[in-house]
């Protein structure tokens, strides 16, 4: 029997750049970006 847990943490990046209502944008964004992974393997 095999048991495994993952996390995954990075920061995620989001350019905006272009025209929304006549107005141009130009902006950088940043967040948290969390993930967790699990796996069981079971053997006969």
């Amino acid at each position: 029997m095999t048991i495994g847990l993952k996390l995954n943490y990075r920061i995620k990046n989001l350019y905006i750049n272009g025209f929304t209502n006549k107005t141009y944008i130009k902006q950088s964004k940043y967040r948290d970006a969390m993930r967790i992974s699990f796996g069981f393997m079971f053997y006969f």
